[in-house]
């Protein structure tokens, strides 16, 4: 991801320490994309608090520490700041998040259909054999062109107002999914600022084309995290039921019997099936009535219960636009 980001924004960090964002030298975080490595396995106190300046930099984009420091024969205090914001990303197979981590991130999944991983190897294939070989440098240098002339400029959104009325308040996590959505809104305007309008303090001001995409972007990420079921686990639990008589609720299965379902459908790997039925399980899709014993498999059953699907989280253009029509949330001209 970070090959098409100009190198002077990135900061590729494969280990992060406690206290490591504080020291770099001042101003070095500023408007940086972090480049993260694979996500630390261990789950404890211990890694909540080192990620806990990350979540800091995150959502106030600054961080500010006081430590006591030996200046001759005296100890004193002295505030460390850093100012931000940053973008970071990082990867995992981990199948739950500590919460306090991933309530400010947008989770997205690899797509690991079959058909993707033969377009993975048919674009490797045709780099192989030297004749169709794409021009990357030219790909990369208009990339980093294109970003290089972006404005640091804030972004108003006209519209916000309707979306936030169209923005369901039952989960106290939507309180910070509703400023991702916004931030995407922004990034869409400002990759557009040369069509956008400006306002008199020079802002760049979003348009209801720049939600459309957003909204196509945040529909799956955001509709995941409000059910706690990704798509693919609703796929998973589809087929489940398909396999294994959707026409009696309790109908009962093996983990064997589950991982042959999984391998019928092809294209993800068994530890992201195994994850996908956890997700079920805690969505109470499926109830495990038996644990693993040695190598007797776990004994799992279908309640007949469907997971929130989480469709209607992000507010659709023509709800917005509605909104705006009833006159509502007017905007001021």
């Amino acid at each position: 991801m970070s090959f098409f980001f100009p190198p002077e924004v990135v900061l590729r960090a494969t280990s992060l320490t406690t206290n490591a964002l504080y020291y770099f030298p001042a101003g070095t975080l500023r408007h940086r994309f972090v480049v993260g490595g694979e996500r630390s396995r261990i789950v404890d106190d211990d890694q909540a608090e080192t990620t806990r300046a990350l979540r800091e930099m995150i959502e106030s984009g600054r961080l500010s520490k006081a430590v006591p420091i030996k200046e001759g024969e005296r100890i004193t205090t002295r505030l460390i700041e850093q100012e931000g914001p940053i973008s970071y990303v990082e990867t995992t197979t981990l199948n739950n998040i500590f919460n306090e981590d991933a309530n400010r991130s947008l989770l997205l999944n690899s797509d690991e259909r079959n058909e993707q991983t033969r377009r993975i190897m048919d674009a490797t294939a045709a780099d192989a054999d030297g004749k169709t070989r794409v021009d990357i440098e030219r790909i990369r240098s208009v990339h980093h062109a294109i970003q290089r002339m972006i404005p640091r400029v804030k972004v108003d959104i006209p519209f916000a107002r309707a979306i936030a009325a169209n923005y369901p308040d039952e989960r106290l996590e939507s309180r910070r999914d509703f400023r991702h959505l916004l931030q995407l809104v922004r990034a869409v305007a400002l990759l557009h600022f040369y069509q956008r309008e400006r306002s008199q303090g020079g802002a760049v001001i979003a348009t209801l084309a720049d939600y459309q995409v957003a909204e196509s972007l945040a529909h799956e990420p955001l509709g995941a995290a409000a059910s706690g079921v990704s798509k693919g686990a609703k796929l998973y639990l589809a087929r489940l039921r398909e396999k294994l008589d959707p026409s009696e609720t309790g109908t009962m299965f093996t983990s064997t019997e589950a991982e042959k379902v999984g391998k019928e459908m092809g294209g993800a790997s068994k530890r992201t099936r195994y994850n996908q039925l956890l997700d079920l399980h805690g969505a109470g899709a499926v109830e495990q009535t038996e644990a693993s014993r040695g190598k007797v498999p776990a004994k799992w059953k279908l309640t007949g219960l469907d997971p929130d699907a989480g469709d209607g989280v992000v507010p659709t253009l023509e709800q917005v636009i509605k909104s705006l029509a009833d006159c509502k949330y007017a905007i001021d001209t």
